[in-house]
């Protein structure tokens, strides 16, 4: 019944106008909206746990959002370039509404092990992005998709890439974590960073 009632909430609101913006030349469309049905797993206690420990401290929900792709055009998804978010440490836990098929249903791709890594740069765009062939060769990569009511957490800083080639609609939702820390500091130390992301 959960699972059902945010699929419905998240469908709502992505087909509401309201509060709804489409980028990507309409490939992606996002919807900052109340979800009641997603309030139990945001409470969970095993999650804040290991959100906890990875962090280091105490966590803060950042927002979360519904967000439908339909896409099979790479030039109009920027996400489709491997890249790391630009914030430092920061945990984005995705949950599926419905099952994500792992060839067409536009699974998020993540370069595992690449959360250690140390950039000299995050200022720029251009500084974040990364080649195809460099990441696929170097790096094992994990793929973001599975049964209805699951999904799986990361860390942003981590290199990954949204699917654009696919034949199915993906629609999930997306939770935003991070250190309660975390933006007092970017702000007092005018880093510029997106606090929060969207």
């Amino acid at each position: 019944e959960t699972l059902d009632d945010l699929e419905k909430q998240a469908r709502a609101a992505i087909d509401g106008a309201v509060n709804v913006s489409v980028t990507s030349n309409g490939a992606v469309a996002t919807a900052r909206v109340e979800l009641p049905a997603l309030e139990p797993l945001l409470q969970n206690k095993t999650i804040a746990r290991a959100l906890s420990r990875y962090l280091r401290g105490d966590v803060r929900l950042d927002g979360y959002k519904a967000t439908a792709l339909r896409t099979d055009d790479a030039d109009a998804y920027i996400a489709a370039l491997w890249h790391h978010d630009r914030v430092g440490r920061r945990i984005k836990m995705f949950v599926f509404v419905h099952d994500v098929d792992c060839d067409d249903g536009h699974p998020t791709r993540v370069a595992k092990g690449t959360n250690a890594l140390g950039y000299y740069r995050t200022d720029s765009f251009a500084t974040s992005r990364f080649h195809d062939a460099y990441v696929r060769d170097t790096f094992d990569v994990a793929l973001g998709c599975g049964r209805r009511g699951g999904g799986f957490l990361f860390d942003t800083h981590t290199v990954h890439r949204g699917t654009p080639e696919g034949t199915l609609d993906r629609l999930t939702i997306i939770a935003e974590f991070l250190h309660v820390d975390k933006c007092p500091a970017a702000s007092a130390l005018i880093l510029g960073l997106p606090c929060p992301s969207g």
